[in-house]
């Protein structure tokens, strides 16, 4: 991440088990593809949780995403 990110974390839940498909370190773009959605835990479809947490502590990631929080 560029200087100032590394306090920042983004977490990938509900992921296919061996599926991600990028590293740390790597440049991604909105095009990149990540890994395969799956279903695990207590969901009922398959999904992506995207989680990003600043000196760990969970934050809303619409911010971070640059997208419009429908909620």
């Amino acid at each position: 991440m560029p200087n100032g990110f590394e306090r920042i974390r983004i977490i990938l839940c509900h992921m296919v088990k061996g599926s991600i498909k990028v590293k740390k370190g790597d440049k991604v773009s909105r095009t990149t593809v990540l890994g395969t959605m799956g279903t695990t835990g207590n969901s009922n479809g398959v999904h992506v949780h995207v989680e990003i947490r600043v000196d760990n502590i969970a934050v809303d990631p619409t911010p971070y995403l640059k997208v419009k929080n429908n909620v």
